[in-house]
């Protein structure tokens, strides 16, 4: 529709059940490529600027340094990696680390999606302070934000819906946005005809008084 602005998200891999876009690993450049193309195409036909991008699997130098590569040879500008939770499906991924969002963000040319449930579920498994992260992922200056609430104990991202959980959203807004961010909401309804969670999730946020 005019003056709705798009999203696109790139398949992720998440083996065995889905072979999508593992950029870490070095024998599958062809194959993402292949993968990212409809995801492109996606963002052709809708005129978006945003293509959604999970990191790789693993959680080692090397994995960081592939996905650099890769990152390098697509070469999209609209690529816009997100943080990812580190080990929710007993393997490690380095999407999950500050550092390495960091590194990735800086050393190519792709902008940043800031997940929220993501930085939490990371710092929980990391034993890390999940406010501090908060702070680095900021100053990465993000140009989208993943948002929906979920258990801040839990180290599982349950996408649910505003004010079924225990997440300070209005911290999140007023410490760690923009003014003129783009915030997309994250959370889960199994019926998509259903629209009423999402209108209880915008009214949610209506109410909430954010600087």
């Amino acid at each position: 529709m005019k003056g709705v602005k798009a999203v696109i998200h790139a398949p992720f891999h998440l083996p065995p059940k889905y072979a999508g876009v593992n950029t870490s690993d070095a024998n599958m450049l062809q194959h993402n490529m292949k993968v990212l193309e409809f995801s492109q195409k996606c963002a052709d036909l809708l005129q978006s600027s945003v293509i959604v991008l999970h990191p790789g699997i693993g959680d080692t130098e090397e994995c960081v340094n592939e996905t650099i590569r890769q990152l390098n040879i697509i070469g999209d500008a609209r690529i816009t990696i997100e943080n990812v939770p580190y080990d929710p499906f007993g393997f490690t991924m380095h999407g999950g680390r500050p550092s390495n969002i960091a590194r990735i963000v800086k050393e190519t040319n792709c902008q940043f999606c800031f997940d929220f449930a993501h930085a939490t579920c990371a710092s929980l498994a990391l034993e890390r302070r999940a406010y501090e992260d908060f702070e680095i992922y900021k100053s990465l200056k993000p140009s989208l934000y993943h948002l929906s609430d979920g258990d801040f104990s839990v180290n599982f991202d349950a996408h649910l819906h505003l004010g079924l959980g225990n997440y300070d959203i209005k911290k999140f807004l007023n410490d760690f946005t923009d003014m003129d961010a783009m915030i997309v909401l994250e959370t889960f309804n199994p019926d998509s005809a259903i629209i009423d969670p999402w209108v209880r999730d915008a009214e949610y946020l209506k109410k909430l008084e954010v600087i």
